[in-house]
Order: structure tokens, then sequence, then C-alpha cells
């Protein structure tokens, strides 16, 4: 049996792939801590069904199809409670405003950040001792 794997590992190309060619050349599911989701009657076939996208599908296609799946039980769970979208959006609206000043709050502390680690490159590019080497010594 041989297994093609494209270099992005974005595919892999069923030429007679089975199971346990799959299973060794991927070790996150061949652990014995991953249990597949239970889909059919039986653990053999829960692991097949969690593995089938991966030897069938690009990883284009896996997470066009993980989309459609979110969107389609959001759409579903909307229709269903829509007091609670209404809920939830009137919370967003009297949040906003403190959720923008965390934000503003969290980009001024990075640029100082970033700024910092900038200074203290270009002295350690220069030689020039910062007060982190002088303690140090």
């Amino acid at each position: 049996m041989r297994l093609d794997v494209s270099l992005a590992g974005a595919r892999v190309k069923p030429a007679g792939v089975s199971v346990h060619a799959f299973l060794e050349a991927n070790p996150k599911f061949r652990s014995p801590l991953y249990k597949a989701p239970h889909a059919y009657a039986g653990n053999n076939a829960d692991m097949v069904a969690a593995i089938a996208p991966y030897i069938t599908k690009t990883r284009g296609e896996r997470m066009k199809a993980r989309l459609a799946s979110f969107v389609r039980g959001t759409k579903a769970a909307a229709q269903k409670t829509p007091h609670l979208v209404v809920n939830v959006f009137e919370k967003v609206r009297e949040e906003a405003p403190v959720v923008a000043q965390r934000v503003k709050e969290d980009v001024i502390l990075f640029r100082e950040l970033r700024a910092e680690k900038k200074r203290a490159s270009a002295a350690k590019k220069s030689g020039v001792a910062t007060m982190d080497a002088a303690a140090e010594e």
C-alpha cells in the first residue's frame, strides 16, 4: 500500500490507502488518548468516520464543511431562541464602550513593549550596556 501526502499536508490521496496506513502516518489519531466522536455503533466505526474526511477531502474542503455546519447550527439556534439573540445584541451594545477602552489600552501596552524590545535589540547590537545587563553583573 502507498500513502501519497502533498507537501502542504492538505490532502491525503487515496492511492490504496488503508485506515492502518493512515494511522501510522498520523500520530494524532493513533494516540491512546484520542477518542473519536461518537457517530456509529462501535469504536472502530467511530474511528473510521473520524479519519475518513482526512483521507478523502482537502484541508479547504474540510474547513468549508466545518464552517457550513457551524453556520447551520447557529442559524437553527437563533431561529429557535430569538429572545436570546436579542438579549445578546443588547448586552454587546451596552458593553461595547468598555471593550473598546480595553482594546485601546492593550494596543498602547503592545506598542510600548514592541518599542522597548526594539531599543533593547539596538542597544545589544551596538554594544551599549542596558540597565538589565548592568543588573546582571
